[in-house]
C-alpha cells in the first residue's frame, strides 16, 4: 500500500510539471491542479542542488545540431552512452558538456547485450562521475534525472527493481487465470503442457492463494511476483483445490512464447497504447538482461542520462523509453562491470 501511495503521489506531482501544465488531471479541481503545478516546480527546483555534481559529468551526444542521447563520463577520456541511439552516426559524433564546449567523440566498443557504447573524447578533461553499486533501492524510491546544464529533466519512482527482460531468463509458470461465475477469487482456467505449473501438479480449477509467503488475490499480484523471479528458480505454490489446501513446488522455466504473464507483445492495439503521447520509443527498447523499471517521463534522446536518488547517489543510467509508462534504467553495477572489463583488456 505504501508503494502504491507513492506511485499515485508521484504521478500527480511529477505529471504536473512534465506536462508543463498543458494536460489537466480530470480528477482534480482547477485550484488543486494549480497548487499541484506549483508543488511540482518547487520539488524539481529543490532537486537541482542534488544533481549539480552528476550534471557536470553528463555530456550531450550530438550529430550536427541534433542531440541523439546523453553520455556519462566514467573514466578519464571515457564516456558511456546508449549504443543503438548513436550507432548510425559513429565517426560523426560530438559531445557538448556543461562547460559549453564541444568535443570530438570516437566509438571504442561496448556491450551489445546491454545496448551500451563506450566512447573516447578529445579536448579538455571533464569531471569523472562518482558512483557506487552499494547504494540500495526499494520499489517506490524517488529518482531524479539531470540534464548536462544542471537542470532536472524529470523525476519519478522505482517501479520494479532490477531484473532480466529476456524471455528465457524470466520465471514462467504456465497458467491462464479467470474468474469463476459467481465467485470473486481468480482460478486456474488452463495449464500449459510441460510447463512449470504442469510439472508441479497445478490443475484447472485450482485457486493459487500464495506464492512463497505472499498472499495472491489478483492476477496482477501473481504476475508481479513472477516477474521478480528468474527461470530455474524454485517457488512454493499454495493452492486451494475444492476444500483442500495443497502446497506444490514449481521450478520456473523461461519461455519464447509471445504470451508472457498475460501480455500479448504482438497485439497491435496494445502496442499502439504503449506509444500513445510519445514521439517515438527508444531503439533497442526491450530484451535487456538487467534493468530497473521506472515511471520516469523522458524522451528517447534522453537515454544515457544519469539517474540519481534524492541523496544525489548515481544509481543508474537511462537505457530505454520503452512505453508511455515505462522507462528502463541500467543499474550502475553494469557500468562498473563494463569498466572492470575494459581495464582487463588494456
Amino acid at each position: 500500500m505504501k508503494n502504491q501511495m507513492i506511485h499515485v503521489f508521484s504521478s500527480l506531482l511529477i505529471g504536473a510539471l512534465v506536462s508543463n501544465g498543458q494536460t489537466e488531471n480530470p480528477y482534480l479541481k482547477a485550484a488543486d491542479q494549480k497548487q499541484l503545478d506549483r508543488d511540482a516546480i518547487a520539488f524539481l527546483d529543490a532537486g537541482e542542488s542534488v544533481v549539480q555534481k552528476a550534471a557536470k559529468s553528463t555530456v550531450g551526444i550530438y550529430f550536427g545540431s541534433r542531440r541523439l542521447a546523453y553520455g556519462l563520463v566514467v573514466e578519464d577520456n571515457m564516456i558511456v552512452t546508449k549504443w543503438s541511439e548513436v550507432a548510425v552516426y559513429r565517426g560523426m559524433l560530438k559531445g557538448l558538456a556543461s562547460d559549453g564546449k564541444f568535443r570530438s567523440l570516437e566509438v571504442l566498443g561496448g556491450l551489445e547485450e546491454h545496448d551500451v557504447a563506450v566512447l573516447s573524447y578529445t579536448g579538455d578533461s571533464l569531471p569523472v562521475l562518482e558512483f557506487s553499486s552499494k547504494t540500495e533501492l526499494e520499489a517506490g524510491d524517488f529518482l531524479l534525472v539531470p540534464r548536462s546544464d544542471g537542470k532536472v529533466a524529470t523525476a519519478g519512482v522505482v517501479s520494479v527493481l532490477p531484473r532480466s527482460l529476456r524471455a528465457l531468463d524470466k520465471g514462467y509458470l504456465g497458467v491462464s487465470m479467470s474468474r469463476a461465475p459467481g465467485r470473486d477469487p481468480l482460478v486456474v482456467s488452463g495449464v500449459e503442457p510441460r510447463s512449470a505449473a504442469a510439472e508441479a501438479g497445478v490443475r484447472p480449477g485450482d485457486r493459487i492463494v500464495k506464492i512463497g509467503e505472499e498472499d495472491i488475490e489478483t492476477f496482477e499480484e501473481m504476475s508481479n511476483l513472477l516477474k521478480s523471479a528468474g527461470a530455474g528458480q524454485d517457488i512454493k505454490l499454495t493452492v486451494q483445490r475444492g476444500r483442500d489446501m495443497k502446497v506444490l513446488n514449481a521450478s520456473l522455466k523461461g519461455t519464447n512464447n509471445l504470451m508472457v504473464h498475460g501480455m500479448d507483445r504482438a497485439n497491435p492495439r496494445a502496442q499502439k497504447m504503449q506509444h500513445m503521447g510519445l514521439r517515438r520509443l527508444s531503439r533497442g527498447s526491450q530484451n535487456f538482461p538487467n534493468v530497473m523499471q521506472t515511471d520516469l517521463d523522458l524522451n528517447a534522446e534522453d537515454c544515457g542520462a544519469p539517474v540519481l536518488n534524492l541523496k544525489g547517489d548515481v544509481v543508474g543510467m537511462v537505457i530505454s523509453r520503452a512505453s508511455r509508462i515505462k522507462t528502463y534504467v541500467l543499474p550502475i553495477s553494469v557500468i562498473e562491470d563494463l569498466l572492470a572489463l575494459a581495464k582487463e583488456n588494456e
